[in-house]
């Protein structure tokens, strides 16, 4: 696989309400939670400069959590499309922690997700592409969820 598009976490724009609630940080290369914090953050990955949009066949977000263990954060990815005559936002793809199975305190890449056929290709004339990542967490004394950055990628 090809990684025709790429961003790091740290350079992603979160949500007003997030940033002002104090619950986030983005030290280090990475988003998380502030230490102590819970809750829900949210933050978007403009999709810009693609290399070759039309090649691009999946959506891989790099993260840390502690996948389906109870009482667990959780980090969710979802590409959007917003097009450009109606200014209709619709789903492309998504991907959870939730779906990838491995031992706790250890980092993994969630399987990138492939786009569904008939949004291949995607069309930079028609739609605006962005991705909004999410992470929870209930309860502070568990490990932190953690993301690093997304990509776009060509592949089979």
């Amino acid at each position: 696989m090809s990684r025709l598009w790429s961003f790091a976490a740290t350079g992603s724009t979160p949500y007003f309400d997030d940033v002002e609630a104090a619950l986030y940080s983005n030290a280090n290369g990475r988003v998380r939670f502030r230490d102590g914090k819970t809750g829900t953050i949210r933050f978007v990955f403009n999709v810009q400069n693609v290399r070759d949009l039309a090649s691009v066949r999946h959506l891989h977000v790099t993260f840390r959590d502690a996948g389906r263990l109870p009482d667990r954060g959780r980090v969710d990815a979802v590409l959007k499309k917003v097009n450009v005559t109606s200014g209709n936002i619709d789903n492309v793809v998504g991907i959870s922690s939730d779906s990838v199975t491995a031992e706790p305190d250890q980092f993994r890449t969630a399987k990138s997700v492939s786009l569904p056929d008939d949004e291949i290709p995607l069309n930079d004339e028609s739609h605006y592409y962005y991705i909004v990542v999410t992470l929870e967490r209930n309860n502070a004394e568990t490990q932190n969820p953690t993301v690093l950055g997304v990509s776009l990628n060509a592949g089979v």
